[in-house]
């Protein structure tokens, strides 16, 4: 038999094998590649969600054949599959396309994965899921400073940091707004719904018009303390602002904020057309046009006595005392005109001594002293007193009027209340505090307590608080020390109350459980599987084989208490630093311990390289070195004075310390020698983490997060808006991490910081 081959070319080239007989079977047809193959993927994915990957290429007869590189190991011969990442990084993705012929095409794509569900919604230093983000307490643990509303739902609070939340149901949810500062924020106030300023430290002022979706800074700062003190903060309306600082420091805009000019006077008292009033003690000025004119006289005691109290109920309306020497008596005067002239006033039923006055628009009043709270209805000519609670010896205490029928006055650990003018008094306070209430603020359709770093809601007149802002009673100036994560979901934490802090879905929910015996200040973890792990406290270094869920104290060869630092180099082989100068070794993965002795330091941190080779820091900038399991140790020097607090291996040859005023040291040969790295804030550093050569952070007091993504070359400081002190840190990888501290903080990333 002779075959003959016919060949066309269409769409597809098939090639068709005829017998000799001019008859027979068709040959298997040869699938054309396409001219370009494009991989459909979205640029970013989350490791709890499959990734959907697909392509440009057609393969309608089925003689195509594909495979899928996903870039971390795994593969897939499905035209469009799904895959699922394991942990957060940038994956480069790869599709080979192959025909009949072994012929092949192929293409890569970038897709970045990260861990965003650890962060979803939370309030985050970078916004929308970036940055660094609160995962504990919640919606933040920075203090709250003020709180303002513009109406029952819409309101802003301030605080720590230069901390800027919003919300828009009332003060059940709240959201961040950029500041782009890290001052502590003291006031907020709107002139509407859309125009609003906030005041801080060093001078911060920002202004919004757009009801804080951007915040601009106003060129009114300063390079001293400059603490809003006194009324803080008076916005008029869109145009016209007061700020008042310490040092007598009153700063005034009537452009909106394009510029801060010195008011004339520091004020007491403004009124709604803009007249600043300032009270000395012989006597009153005022300065118009928000303190833009010069400064007059309005009142004058004469030098027969000096002035004691002062308000203006509108611009036209308002009283004051005075104290005469020569009679031991208070006056009372009254202006009707804007202070251009003072009548007396013979006050009936005021007592002796007045602690407190207030005149709320031009007829209603209110005094305190003498141990009573008393009411007039007449701009001050006659009083009458209004019964308080018996056990309120001093209304006088931090009286606050809001309007004309509501007030309160502090007592014992919270405020005495009423919106009926006096005629029913309720006390706000919170059971489980401990401490006296700080301040309180009256919204429509709610009531704010604070205590300390504590803020509560109340939506029922005070009967019941439910806790919005701040750390747990319980928690209160306890620190979480140290941080371990197993995978992207289970971690645990624990804290110097003697408790730990576990979560089973990447922190977002953390449930505490009390640990037997006394932690101690000094807590920390360290595993070396999922199973098996240590935690040092004050009663020495326990184990635990079930990944935490217990504990157990190993047998100790002498009194090996107060553990401050420990480092096990592999599952067997650990150091501990106990009491003031004490080292011990375990050589069967911490079920014993014994002493080393002669030790020549006290250590403040301890890391080995491996069985032999391990460093100790000290509290005066000193490290030692050891090459036999720490039988003898060698100085090595360091060229600083500050206390070091943390030391780490990074590979076979590096490593890392931390300390005191900003201290950073490196070692390129196993700590034999050491050189200073010089890292932007002078603060103190706690802690130091390196999640490969290239990737590292430090954290240290009031929220700081240094990073490098150049193995330390340079470091960039990262914002947390935290204003707390940071102690510990743990990355999974370079872009998913915790940091723990002060008041059970803990902070989440799954963008590595930035």
């Amino acid at each position: 038999m002779r075959a003959s081959r016919a060949c066309w070319a269409g769409l597809l080239s098939l090639c068709i094998f005829l017998t000799a007989c001019g008859g027979g079977d068709a040959a298997t047809p040869v699938t054309q590649l396409p001219g370009t193959v494009n991989i459909s993927v979205a640029a970013s994915a989350d490791v709890d969600t499959p990734v959907q990957f697909g392509s440009d290429v057609a393969n309608p007869m089925g003689g195509l054949v594909f495979h899928w590189d996903f870039g971390d190991g795994a593969t897939s011969t499905e035209a469009a599959p799904s895959h699922r990442y394991a942990a957060a990084g940038d994956y480069e993705v790869k599709l080979t396309v192959h025909n009949e012929e072994g012929a092949e095409k192929s293409t890569t794509s970038n897709v970045t994965v990260r861990h965003l569900a650890v962060v979803k919604d939370l309030l985050c230093s970078g916004g929308d899921d970036k940055g660094w983000c609160w995962q504990r307490p919640l919606p933040s643990g920075n203090r709250i400073l003020d709180i303002a509303f513009v109406d029952a739902n819409t309101g802003w609070a301030v605080g720590e940091a230069g901390q800027i939340l919003k919300t828009s149901d009332g003060g059940t949810t709240w959201v961040p707004q950029a500041s782009h500062v890290t001052d502590d924020l003291r006031y907020v106030r709107f002139a509407n719904a859309s125009v609003g300023w906030v005041i801080g430290d060093h001078r911060a002022t920002l202004k919004t018009t757009d009801a804080g979706a951007t915040w601009i800074r106003q060129a009114n700062e300063t390079s001293y303390s400059g603490q809003p003190s006194g009324m803080g903060l008076v916005v008029l309306d869109e145009m016209q602002a007061l700020a008042v600082f310490d040092y007598d420091d009153a700063r005034t805009t009537n452009d909106g904020g394009q510029t801060w000019t010195d008011a004339m006077v520091s004020p007491e008292e403004v009124t709604e057309d803009g007249t600043l009033w300032d009270v000395d003690y012989y006597g009153l000025r005022k300065s118009t046009r928000l303190g833009m004119d010069e400064a007059t006289s309005s009142f004058e005691t004469n030098g027969t006595g000096y002035l004691r109290r002062f308000t203006m109920g509108d611009a036209r309306t308002g009283l004051l005392m005075t104290y005469e020497w020569s009679s031991s008596l208070q006056r009372m005067y009254r202006t009707n005109d804007g202070g251009s002239s003072w009548g007396e006033v013979a006050p009936v039923g005021l007592p002796e001594h007045v602690e407190y006055l207030e005149l709320v628009g031009n007829s209603v009043a209110w005094a305190a002293g003498d141990g009573g709270l008393f009411h007039s209805t007449n701009a001050g000519t006659s009083w009458r007193r209004i019964q308080v609670p018996d056990d309120a010896y001093d209304p006088a205490y931090e009286l606050q009027v809001k309007d004309t029928r509501t007030l309160w006055f502090r007592h014992g650990g919270g405020f005495y209340f009423t919106t009926d003018g006096g005629s029913h008094w309720t006390l706000l306070s919170v059971a489980q505090e401990r401490y006296q209430a700080t301040s309180l603020y009256v919204s429509a359709g709610a009531l704010w307590l604070t205590y300390d770093s504590r803020v509560y809601r109340s939506v029922d007149g005070g009967r019941s608080w439910t806790q919005m802002f701040g750390a747990s009673v319980e928690e209160e100036w306890t620190a979480l020390s140290s941080v371990w994560f197993f995978d992207q979901h289970k971690g645990i934490a624990v804290g110097n109350g003697g408790w730990l802090l576990e979560t089973s879905n990447g922190g977002r929910d953390w449930s505490r459980k009390s640990l037997t015996g006394e932690v101690g200040s000094y807590a920390k973890l360290q595993f070396v599987s999922s199973s098996t792990g240590w935690l040092s406290g004050d009663w020495g270094v326990s184990k635990t084989t079930d990944g935490g869920a217990s504990w157990w104290t190993p047998v100790v060869t002498g009194g090996m208490l107060n553990v401050s630092d420990f480092h096990f180099a592999d599952a067997r082989h650990g150091w501990a630093r106990a009491g003031y100068q004490d080292l011990y070794r375990s050589t069967d993965g911490g079920d014993t311990w014994q002493p080393l002795p002669g030790v020549p330091f006290a250590a403040t941190s301890i890391r080995f390289l491996d069985a032999s080779v391990g460093v100790a820091t000290t509290d005066r900038g000193e490290v030692y070195r050891t090459d036999d399991g720490g039988e003898t140790w060698s100085l090595r020097p360091t060229g600083i004075f500050e206390q070091l607090n943390r030391v780490v291996f990074v590979g076979a040859s590096t490593a890392w310390a931390v300390g005191e005023y900003g201290a950073v040291l490196t070692s390129t040969d196993a700590g034999l020698s050491w050189s200073r790295v010089l890292v932007p804030p002078r603060v103190s550093l706690r802690d130091v983490w390196f999640i490969d050569a290239s990737h590292g952070w430090i954290v240290g007091d009031h929220g700081t997060v240094l990073a490098t993504v150049d193995g330390g070359k340079t470091w960039g400081v990262q914002p947390t808006s935290a204003a707390g002190d940071l102690r510990a840190a743990f990355f999974l990888d370079a872009y998913t991490g915790w940091v723990v501290g002060d008041d059970g903080m803990v902070l989440a990333t799954a963008t590595g910081g930035q």
